[in-house]
């Protein structure tokens, strides 16, 4: 089995980068409607 491996111009083409930064966004837009009360 052989692998290829490409060269990445910049981390942001990383697929667990890609994954992390939508996670994160998500995160974000779910917290933002917390109550403020519970902001700390």
């Amino acid at each position: 089995m052989k692998h290829q491996r490409s060269m990445l111009k910049n981390y942001k083409e990383l697929n667990v980068w890609q994954k992390s930064y939508k996670l994160c966004l998500h995160i974000y837009k779910v917290t933002k409607r917390f109550p403020k009360d519970d902001i700390w």
